[in-house]
């Protein structure tokens, strides 16, 4: 954690530090569930919806998953926080993905 590696010098200007760091995996989980089941909600209701009623549910959405990393980095914990752990859950398993796709086919959705 918090190493710096000269390219030009092909040296360690600063030597990274290992992280004693055991994840609650459980809470994490959990967190994350919540959201996905929002998104996977919204992702089947999509074509039923008007652009309005819509947009509010997912920025709703949105910013709840925006809350998590802005909290989880601006704790003492940064980037080993809950909040932005959750973040990294919801990124790599697409959900953030979805969310971006979702504002970008409503938005377009509503001038056919």
């Amino acid at each position: 954690m918090g190493g710096a590696y000269s390219l030009m010098k092909d040296e360690w200007i600063k030597k990274p530090t290992k992280a004693d760091f055991e994840p609650d995996e459980k809470l994490i989980r959990s967190k994350a569930e919540t959201v996905m089941v929002d998104v996977d909600s919204l992702e089947e209701n999509f074509s039923e919806d008007e652009y309005e009623p819509f947009k509010e549910k997912l920025d709703k959405v949105w910013k709840k998953i925006k809350d998590f990393r802005k909290s989880g980095l601006e704790s003492e914990s940064g980037e080993y926080s809950i909040g932005n752990l959750v973040f990294k859950l919801l990124r790599r398993n697409g959900y953030i993905s979805k969310v971006m796709d979702m504002k970008n086919k409503s938005y377009d959705k509503q001038f056919k």
